[in-house]
C-alpha cells in the first residue's frame, strides 16, 4: 500500500493541463483569461468535453460531401472542441482558434497536450511499485 498523491488524481491533472493549454493559446488575448472566462472554460471542459472525449477517434472525424448526381466523396477533417468566449470585443484570431466568439481546440491538440501526458503518467505510476518504508513501532 502507498500514500495517495496528486499524481494519482488523473481527472484533476486533466483539468490543470487543459487550463495550461488555454492560457498558452490565449496568451496574446488577455481579455479571455479573466477569472470568469477561465472558470467557464474549465467548467465546460470538466463537465462536458472531458467526458465526451474519445481519444484518437477525435483526432479526425469523417465528413462526407455529396456532389450531385454522384459520386460521394468522403474525407477526414479535424475534430474540434468549441468553448464559448464571453469577451466578444476581442477580435478573431484563427491561428489560436478564436473564431466567431468561440475558442476551437482541435482534437489532436487536446489529446497531445492534455490527455496523453496524464494517461502516460498514470500508466507509469501503475507500473512503478510504491516505495515502501518499514514501519517503526515505538
Amino acid at each position: 500500500m502507498c500514500a495517495r498523491s496528486g499524481a494519482n488524481c488523473g481527472s484533476l491533472f486533466l483539468d490543470l493541463r487543459f487550463r495550461q493549454l488555454v492560457q498558452t493559446l490565449l496568451a496574446d488575448h488577455p481579455a479571455h483569461l479573466d477569472a470568469a472566462s477561465l472558470a467557464y472554460f474549465m467548467h465546460s471542459f470538466s463537465e462536458t468535453d472531458k467526458l465526451a472525449y474519445r481519444g484518437e477517434v477525435d483526432d479526425r472525424a469523417w465528413n462526407s460531401v455529396v456532389f450531385q448526381p454522384l459520386p460521394i466523396h468522403v474525407f477526414l477533417v479535424d475534430s474540434t472542441f468549441n468553448f464559448t468566449c464571453f469577451n466578444v470585443e476581442d477580435p478573431d484570431d484563427p491561428r489560436v482558434g478564436l473564431v466567431n466568439g468561440e475558442l476551437s481546440i482541435p482534437g489532436n491538440l487536446l489529446r497531445q497536450e492534455v490527455f496523453d501526458p496524464v494517461v502516460n503518467q498514470v500508466l507509469h505510476l501503475s507500473r512503478t511499485p510504491c516505495a515502501r518504508k518499514p514501519l517503526r513501532v515505538q
